[in-house]
């Protein structure tokens, strides 16, 4: 019996509110934001590009944007993302199976921060077991992208948080660029439930960016 089709991608909630938050998105309550800060989280670097998934049925690597595999693809990405699935068929079959779904962002368009030093088109960011409903949790996820050959996000901390001043001594240039990092991730160790929120940077606060204007570039 073959597994469900993988869910949306889950929105990522802003750990509090900010300016950086439109009246669209979600802020975590106030329980979740305290729960976050006191359990062992990864703090890993929040990516600016595009959130996609893959997986695998039938044998066959499938790929969608955020809203899944069949919303429209006016940037031409989703095309662009088939054809690194294609090349990596055999990989991602052997690592996925038909029983977990990979989230990630694809980077290779250009948004708000000019990365000129990727070490992939794609970046992964959640494994979610399509048998069991869970996303797995952070060692757990690492192995799958490992086997993938797919990079995780700069890890910039790993324990407890307990303050969210600590949480903001974080931000700075991006791993992947001399630009200021678009924000940061919250990702709690233990993967069941999901615990994860975003906080960005106030720097990015009222900086326009145009949409996917130029390309991101791959380390040398």
């Amino acid at each position: 019996m073959s597994a469900p089709p993988p869910p949306k991608f889950p929105r990522v909630p802003h750990l509090a509110p900010s300016l950086a938050a439109t009246p669209d998105d979600v802020v975590l309550a106030a329980a979740g934001r305290e729960e976050l800060l006191h359990v062992e989280v990864v703090v890993e670097e929040k990516l600016d590009g595009m959130n996609v998934m893959v997986w695998v049925d039938d044998g066959v690597p499938r790929v969608g944007t955020r809203g899944g595999a069949e919303t429209s693809d006016r940037s031409g990405e989703r095309g662009r993302l088939k054809a690194w699935a294609a090349v990596r068929s055999d990989l991602l079959v052997a690592g996925l199976g038909e029983r977990y779904a990979l989230y990630g962002e694809w980077l290779r368009r250009r948004h708000g921060v000019a990365y000129d030093r990727l070490p992939a088109e794609l970046v992964g960011l959640d494994v979610h077991d399509r048998r069991s409903g869970e996303f797995l949790g952070v060692e757990e996820r690492d192995a799958v992208l490992a086997a993938l050959s797919v990079p995780a996000p700069p890890r910039l901390f790993r324990g407890t948080i307990e303050t969210p001043e600590r949480l903001e001594a974080l931000f700075g240039a991006s791993a992947f660029s001399d630009d200021r990092a678009e924000g940061i991730v919250v990702r709690a160790v233990a993967g069941t439930p999901r615990r994860v929120a975003k906080l960005v940077d106030p720097f990015w606060h009222g900086i326009g960016a145009t949409p996917w204007e130029g390309e991101n570039r791959l380390a040398d």
